[in-house]
């Protein structure tokens, strides 16, 4: 269904895949590939399909393990690699604040304090801006990261492009991020590996507050470590990221 939706014929109005994991898929490679057209048909289709979501505090019901992207998409991949080893993980969850609040945050060089998996994230705007989003005139921001992650079993530094786009929804403007790192990445600690790694993140308005998901396409070796592992380390990794956004979204200026 992903491969069809996405292949249909230039012509032919976009239709967002039923089933969430094909959702993802498609809204990824629409947003790499600038269609925006698909974006909002996609991003309007995820926030039916959760409609309604909560902040629960069992994580199982707020998560789900991907199938890889397509290999036969033109998904930015090392040679080589045909994606057929990514795990992939999704996280959503409901945060109190407004989705503006949540675009604050990512207004910023320094993103490390969001993320407890990296020691250090930088971040530099290279085009567009995120005043100029607020004022309307654009509404696109395109930015490069510099990130370094570790855990016990891996250390690695990826130098990854991040763009950034409010998308007209039912309930308001969404914002999406969409991310890729396709540099073959050795590790500095252990025998790990990163081949690539393909990110979307997706707010959009729900009552008063904001809806977040966040999805990873991770094609990677982690030394010893198991798949059902890898898919767990995913899985909390975004967790994290939403209990510290809520947090810091809390905390008082």
């Amino acid at each position: 269904m992903l491969l069809f939706a996405l292949l249909s014929g230039c012509n032919a109005p976009p239709v967002a895949p039923d089933e969430l994991d094909a959702l993802l898929g498609f809204l990824w490679l629409a947003a790499e590939n600038d269609d925006r057209d698909a974006v909002e048909v996609g991003v309007a289709a995820l926030a039916e399909q959760l409609e309604g979501i909560q902040a629960s505090d069992d994580l199982a019901l707020r998560s789900a393990q991907l199938s890889p992207l397509p290999a036969e998409l033109p998904v930015p991949r090392v040679d080589g690699r045909d994606g057929s080893d990514e795990l992939a993980v999704a996280v959503w969850t409901a945060s109190a604040f407004p989705i503006a609040a949540h675009a604050d945050l990512q207004d910023t060089d320094d993103l490390t304090p969001l993320d407890a998996s990296a020691e250090m994230w930088e971040r530099d705007v290279v085009a567009g801006s995120w005043l100029c989003v607020a004022e309307g005139e654009c509404d696109e921001v395109r930015t490069q990261n510099l990130i370094t992650r570790a855990s016990p079993v891996h250390r690695w530094t990826i130098d990854q492009p991040r763009t950034f786009q409010w998308i007209p929804s039912p309930s308001g403007s969404a914002l999406l991020g969409v991310a890729h790192t396709t540099t073959d990445v050795p590790s500095s600690v252990g025998d790990a590996h990163l081949y690539s790694q393909h990110e979307l993140e997706v707010w959009w308005p729900q009552g008063s507050g904001t809806a977040r998901l966040a999805a990873t396409w991770s094609d990677a070796s982690y030394g010893p470590l198991s798949d059902d592992a890898v898919l767990s380390a995913l899985t909390k990794a975004a967790e994290d990221v939403n209990v510290t956004v809520e947090e810091l979204l809390t905390a008082p200026e």
